[in-house]
C-alpha cells in the first residue's frame, strides 16, 4: 500500500514526540478529558430553604487534581456555581485531599470520585425549574507530568416545589413538654442545613445537665424555668401566675451578674443612712423601687429593640459613668483633715431646700437604679421570655405589670440586706471605728469602680483590665491590714479589718489563677465549619458567647472545663461564634438566624431522626 511520504514523516514525528514525553498522545489542543463533572440534588426542594449540591469530581485512573488548599505555583481546584437572580450561593465546602508526593514537594490532591457540596438558598419567591450552572476549574496530573490548567462544567435544573405553610412555633417560644429554655424550631431561612433540628440554651447550666443537652437536647438550663408553662398560667390565670414570677423574681439573685449589688448595697447604706431623715427600711424600699423601675424599663426597651440583651450595657461610656459613679461614692466615705466628707452624694441646693429630707430617698431611687444595670446582662433570658409572652398580647400595662412583679421578686432580699446595712449606723457606742467601717465601704466602691473599668483596661493589652483589678484588690487588702489605722482601737472591729484585709489579698490571689482548661475542643463559626460537619451528618453545639457576658464565662469555668462534659462532645463538632461587637455583620446574622436574644446561648443542631 502506497502512503505519501509527507504524511508518514507526520506520523513519525508525533510518535517520536509521544515516546520522548512519555505521555500518552494529547488532542492537538488542552489536555484529554481527565475530570468529568456531574451535580446531585434533591429531586424537588422549597422556597425558602437551603439545599445542597453535590458536586462530583470524577477524576480519571491513575491521574489525581490538586485540590483547593495548594498554594501558588500550583493551581487549586474551584467550584463556582452560577445561579439565578435572588439565590445565594455560600461557600463551597471541599473535602480533605489526599497528601501525595509530587516531584519535591508534597501536595493535597483529589483522586477517583471527590465530592464537593456547594449550600445554596433558594429565594422564596422561586417557582418553577430553575437552571444551575457548576464550573471546576482544576489542573490535572500524572506521577511525572501536568497538564494545561481547564475547565469543566455541568448543569443541573432544580424543580421548585409549591410552597407549604408550616404550623408557626417561634424558634424562641419553648417546644411543648420543654424544659426551662431548652427551645425547638423549624429551620431559619438560610440558618440550619436541610435536615436538621434546633434545640437550644439560654443561661448557665451545670455540667450534668450540659451533658444531658448534648446527648438529647434536653435539660434544665439557668434562666427561668418552666417559662412554656409560665406562659401558659399567664394566659390562663394572671392572678395566680403573678406570685409566680415575684418567686422567679427571687430565685434570679443566683445569677452572677448579681454578686456585686450585695456590697454596693451594704457600702451605700452604711453610708447614707445616718445622714437621711427617713428610717433604713423606707430608704431600702426606694432602692428597691429604683431597681423594678429600671428592670422594667431595660425588659421592655430590649423586646422593642430586639438586640441581644446585655450588649448595650458594655458600651465603654455606660462602663466609665458607672465607674465615676463609685469612685464619686467611695470619695464620700473618707474624710478630710478637719472631718467633713471629701465629697458628698446630694441633690443640688435648689431641690433640696424644696425637698427637704427628701434627698435620701432620691439617692436611694437613684442608687437602686444603678444596681438595676448592673445586674441587667444575667436576668436577660428570664426577661426575654416573659417578653414573648407580652409580645403576643399587645398590652403594654400587662407587660409592665409583669415586669415590675418579677423585678420586685429580685429587689425584695435588697429590703432586709438595705436595712441591715443602715442599721449599722444605729449601733451604740459609736466612734473612731465607724471612721474604719466608712474607710472599708469606700474600699469596696473603689474596687467596684475598676471592676466596671476592666473592659476600657483591656483595650490597652490582653487581660489589662482583669490584672489592674486584682492589683487594686490585693492593694485595698494590704491597705486595711497595714496603713489605716482607722477603728483599730476596738478589738471586734480590729479583727474584722484584719480578716478583711486577708480576705481580698485571698481574693486577688484566687482572680489571679488562671481558670481550667476547657475540655471541649471548640472551632470559630463559620458557614464552611457549619456546612462541612452537614455533610458528615454531625450534631453540631454552637455557643454565642462574647467577653462582656458573666454567664459566658461561668459556663467555661464550670461546666466547659468538666471532663465528662469533654468526653460527652468528643464525637461533636463543636463550634464557637464571638458576638463581643453585637453590632457586627456576623453577629447580625447569627442573631436572625439562630433567633439569640440574650446570652449565653447554646445552640444544638441535629439531623432529624
Amino acid at each position: 500500500m502506497h502512503v505519501p511520504p509527507v504524511r508518514t514523516l507526520g506520523r513519525l514525528l508525533a510518535a517520536l514526540a509521544c515516546a520522548v514525553l512519555e505521555t500518552p498522545a494529547p488532542a492537538q489542543f488542552g489536555p484529554p478529558d481527565l475530570l468529568r463533572v456531574s451535580v446531585k440534588a434533591p429531586a424537588t426542594v422549597a422556597p425558602g430553604k437551603i439545599v445542597q449540591l453535590q458536586v462530583v469530581l470524577n477524576v480519571k485512573q491513575s491521574y489525581h487534581v490538586q485540590a483547593d488548599t495548594v498554594k501558588p505555583p500550583y493551581i487549586p481546584a474551584k467550584v463556582t456555581v452560577t445561579a439565578p437572580k435572588g439565590f445565594r450561593v455560600a461557600a463551597p465546602a471541599y473535602p480533605r485531599g489526599k497528601m501525595t508526593k509530587v516531584g519535591s514537594d508534597t501536595l493535597a490532591v483529589f483522586e477517583g470520585a471527590a465530592v464537593v457540596r456547594v449550600p445554596v438558598t433558594v429565594p422564596a419567591t422561586a417557582t418553577g425549574a430553575q437552571k444551575l450552572t457548576v464550573k471546576v476549574s482544576y489542573q490535572a496530573c500524572d506521577a511525572t507530568s501536568c497538564f494545561p490548567p481547564s475547565d469543566a462544567t455541568a448543569t443541573i435544573t432544580l424543580k421548585i416545589a409549591a410552597s407549604k405553610t408550616p404550623a408557626k412555633r417561634s424558634a424562641a417560644t419553648p417546644a411543648a413538654g420543654s424544659a426551662g429554655l431548652v427551645t425547638e424550631a423549624p429551620a431559619p431561612a438560610g440558618g440550619l442545613p436541610p435536615g436538621y433540628q434546633m434545640t437550644k440554651i439560654s443561661g448557665f447550666v451545670p455540667a450534668d445537665k450540659f451533658i444531658a443537652f448534648l446527648q438529647a437536647g434536653s435539660g434544665s438550663p439557668g434562666g427561668m424555668p418552666g417559662g412554656d408553662a409560665l406562659t401558659k398560667l399567664l394566659t390562663a390565670n394572671l392572678a395566680l401566675a403573678l406570685p409566680i414570677v415575684f418567686v422567679v423574681g427571687l430565685a434570679l439573685n443566683l445569677t452572677p451578674c448579681v454578686y456585686p449589688i450585695i456590697p454596693i448595697t451594704i457600702s451605700y447604706f452604711g453610708g447614707q443612712a445616718s445622714q437621711s431623715g427617713r428610717k433604713p427600711l423606707v430608704l431600702a424600699l426606694f432602692y428597691v423601687l429604683g431597681m423594678a423601675v429600671m428592670y422594667s424599663v431595660l425588659g421592655v426597651v430590649a423586646g422593642l429593640s430586639r438586640g441581644v440583651f446585655g450588649a448595650q450595657l458594655q458600651n465603654p461610656w455606660v462602663l466609665g459613668f458607672f465607674a465615676l459613679v463609685m469612685f464619686a461614692l467611695a470619695l464620700s466615705q473618707f474624710d478630710r483633715p478637719d472631718g467633713r466628707p471629701i465629697w458628698e452624694f446630694q441633690l443640688p441646693a435648689a431641690l433640696r431646700n424644696q425637698s427637704g429630707p427628701r434627698s435620701g430617698i432620691a439617692g436611694a431611687v437613684v442608687m437602686g437604679l444603678l444596681v438595676g444595670v448592673v445586674a441587667a446582662p444575667c436576668v436577660g433570658p428570664a426577661v426575654v421570655a416573659l417578653l414573648q409572652w407580652v409580645a403576643t398580647q399587645g398590652n403594654p400595662f400587662l407587660g409592665f405589670l409583669v415586669f415590675f412583679t418579677l423585678s420586685l421578686g429580685l429587689g425584695a432580699p435588697y429590703v432586709a440586706l438595705a436595712s441591715v446595712s443602715g442599721s449599722v449606723k444605729r449601733l451604740p457606742r459609736s466612734g473612731e471605728w465607724m471612721v474604719g467601717v466608712k474607710h472599708v465601704f469606700g474600699v469596696v466602691m473603689i474596687c467596684m469602680g475598676f471592676y466596671y473599668l476592666q473592659a476600657i483596661i483591656d483595650t490597652i493589652g490582653p487581660h489589662a483590665g482583669t490584672r489592674t483589678l486584682i492589683a487594686v484588690i490585693a492593694l485595698s487588702g494590704l491597705w486595711l491590714l497595714f496603713v489605716d489605722k482607722a477603728g483599730m482601737q476596738a478589738r471586734f472591729f480590729r479583727l474584722f479589718k484584719r480578716g478583711l484585709g486577708i480576705a481580698a489579698i485571698a481574693g486577688a490571689v484566687a482572680l489571679a489563677v488562671p481558670a481550667p482548661a476547657e475540655k471541649i475542643r471548640w472551632q470559630p463559626l463559620t458557614d464552611t465549619s457549619l456546612t462541612a460537619a452537614a455533610a458528615d451528618r454531625k450534631v453540631v453545639v454552637i455557643d454565642f458567647t462574647a467577653a462582656w457576658c458573666a454567664q459566658c464565662k461561668e459556663l467555661e469555668r464550670y461546666t466547659f472545663s468538666d471532663e465528662k462534659v469533654g468526653a460527652a462532645a468528643r464525637d461533636i463538632v463543636a463550634l464557637r461564634g464571638d458576638m463581643t461587637d453585637t453590632k457586627s455583620p456576623a453577629a447580625q446574622d447569627w442573631t436572625r438566624r439562630y433567633g439569640i436574644t440574650g446570652l449565653p446561648t447554646v445552640v444544638r443542631l441535629a439531623p432529624s431522626g
